[in-house]
């Protein structure tokens, strides 16, 4: 259990970057191909937030309660004389990628070697997010307190989501401030999010849940996890146009509210300098599946390698049999469908060129059962397969009462699932095998 958890289940951390200046509520609104983020005034009756999350869809609002926070009165200049210092990142670069150093692909993936951390008193940071000679981006995002008196945290509750399945959800709240150009990289948070500009100006690109394929996830246990594979500013040898062709550009202005549901996509942009704040609470999405990842399936103890690696392959295949209904694909095509999307394209080019090559370079089926063997038709000889049939039923029950009717985020969760598992099976120092283990323990194609 302790393996598993330190291995390959890290906490999930929020915090991929958003940036960006705005102007006045008359403009906010301007999507490309798809149909207008809906907008509505703030109303002071009890539960407001909650019912706008209720609804899992985007909402431009105007006048909430944020606009009464002293926060709301911050600009660069109250940043250069009243915030001592500021710690933030710097980049040559204006796209920034989330980067985990404690996922179990880091060490195999070559981190940004321009991106640094920098600290700066709140006066030389202004001057080097507001220059215009300096050839550089800055980010900088942490606990809101850290700028100064922000706001009553009394305040913090008429913007907080209770979902029912974690009654003492508790609400943590950031500030962020970015350069002009400053892009965050298209990813999904698991929290419902109200993200408030009081300076500059900001362009978020929205994708729903059900656009995962298209947008093609990094592994949960690859560095960039939550982060899109695919550049969808439409240049570039990622770029998928058909993703843009479906997705909601919003511009917001100071005083502008958006709020994100969990696991929608959105890349941010700054258009100008922009000092924004936001408000995160924990989603009933994210939180039933947190209980699913320390749950350990009851391996056998006995088990040498080779039946462990054949156990983990039955306790998967009989866990997506029984969500086959909710995910609408069956084991099979779930399977390839992950590997394709997450991995596939990962192992040809980024995490071989970082020292992680396949054991067996064709990967094929017949190449990888002679290395790698998952003796299933022989696991059950001697002992009853019950107690992984039960667990793997009792952990699909969690995952759909988690999920409701939405297939992508369950999709999405299961995924999560089954990398973890795969991960902790093969062991750390094994990870060259991932390859060999989708194909020859789990049937996919390497087609």
């Amino acid at each position: 259990m302790t393996r598993f958890i330190s291995l390959c289940i890290l906490p999930v951390i929020f915090g991929v970057i958003f940036y960006f200046q705005f102007t006045s509520f008359d403009h906010v609104i301007k999507n490309v191909a798809t149909k207008p983020v809906a907008m509505s005034e703030w109303q002071t009756d009890s539960g407001f937030a909650e019912k706008i999350a209720s609804r899992r869809a985007p909402r431009v609002l105007s006048n909430s309660p944020v606009l009464t926070w002293p926060a709301a009165n911050w600009t660069p200049n109250y940043i250069a004389t009243d915030v001592p210092y500021v710690l933030s990142k710097k980049s040559s670069k204006n796209v920034f990628k989330y980067f985990s150093t404690n996922k179990p692909l880091s060490a195999y993936v070559e981190a940004s070697h321009d991106l640094v951390e920098v600290i700066k008193s709140g006066r030389e940071f202004v001057g080097s997010v507001t220059s215009n000679t300096e050839k550089a981006f800055y980010y900088a995002s942490g606990p809101v307190d850290q700028l100064g008196i922000w706001s009553d945290p009394s305040d913090i509750s008429s913007l907080t989501v209770h979902d029912h399945d974690i009654p003492n959800a508790v609400a943590t709240v950031h500030f962020w401030i970015g350069s002009k150009s400053v892009i965050a990289h298209m990813h999904y948070d698991t929290s419902h999010n109200f993200h408030t500009v009081v300076y500059g100006r900001k362009k978020f690109i929205l994708m729903p849940p059900s656009e995962y394929s298209t947008l093609r996830l990094y592994p949960f246990i690859h560095p960039y996890y939550r982060q899109s594979q695919v550049n969808v500013s439409g240049d570039g040898a990622n770029s998928n146009m058909q993703a843009l062709t479906r997705r909601q550009e919003v511009v917001l202005y100071p005083g502008d509210t958006l709020y994100i549901p969990p696991y929608w996509f959105h890349q941010v942009e700054s258009e100008e300098v922009t000092i924004s704040v936001n408000i995160w609470s924990p989603s009933g999405e994210h939180a039933a599946m947190e209980t699913t990842y320390g749950s350990r399936p009851p391996f056998n103890t006995q088990w040498n390698r080779h039946q462990l690696l054949a156990g983990a392959a039955v306790y998967i295949d009989t866990l997506l049999a029984q969500l086959e209904t909710g995910l609408a694909m069956s084991p099979k095509e779930f399977l390839q469908s992950l590997y394709g999307q997450r991995y596939a394209a990962l192992f040809a080019n980024q995490l071989c060129s970082g020292g992680l090559c396949p054991i067996v370079p064709s990967h094929s089926h017949d190449s990888c059962s002679a290395y790698l063997q998952c003796p299933v038709h022989k696991l059950f000889e001697n002992c009853n397969p019950r107690s992984l049939t039960l667990h793997a039923g009792n952990t699909a029950r969690i995952m759909i009462n988690s999920h409701g009717l939405d297939i992508s985020i369950l999709a999405i969760n299961v995924g999560n699932f089954v990398e973890n598992l795969v991960c902790d099976v093969l062991g750390g120092d094994r990870l060259h095998e991932i390859p060999c283990y989708y194909h020859s323990c789990l049937g996919v194609s390497s087609s």
